[in-house]
């Protein structure tokens, strides 16, 4: 299962410089996404912003698995690096409460990346320089 937070999910609804790579990287190596619910509202709040298609949003977030805001998930974010910032954290938090069920973190975040990083997390980010 791979973690996708909201700057690796609007690449799959907007054309982004690393998109093309991302798409190629998950066709490549499948498996379920996730994401929290806070990454679905961003997903469907970026693309109606950058311009993308309701229908195409809509669709990639009824594709991905949800992770929902819980005690357990506020938990996790709450202990986390007071630097990080709320919705991070939560996107973070959500990503831990998967366990060994997770098998990367997609992110293109430096910060966000970092700290699941020390959180010992594989990040990945096919495509970023």
């Amino acid at each position: 299962m791979l973690y996708v937070d909201t700057s690796a999910v609007v690449k799959l609804v907007l054309a982004e410089d690393e998109s093309d790579a991302l798409e190629s990287f998950l066709r490549e190596n499948g498996g379920p996404l996730v994401t929290s619910r806070v990454g679905i509202v961003e997903l469907r709040r970026v693309a109606r912003r950058g311009g993308a298609s309701a229908d195409r949003a809509d669709a990639l977030a009824g594709s991905l698995a949800v992770i929902e805001l819980d005690a357990t998930v506020e938990g996790l974010a709450v202990g986390l690096d007071p630097d990080l910032r709320t919705l991070d954290a939560l996107h973070l938090a959500s990503a831990l409460a998967a366990g060994d069920r997770l098998d990367a973190f997609v992110c293109y975040d430096a910060r966000l990346g970092a700290a699941a990083a020390r959180r010992g997390l594989a990040v990945i980010a096919p495509g970023a320089a």
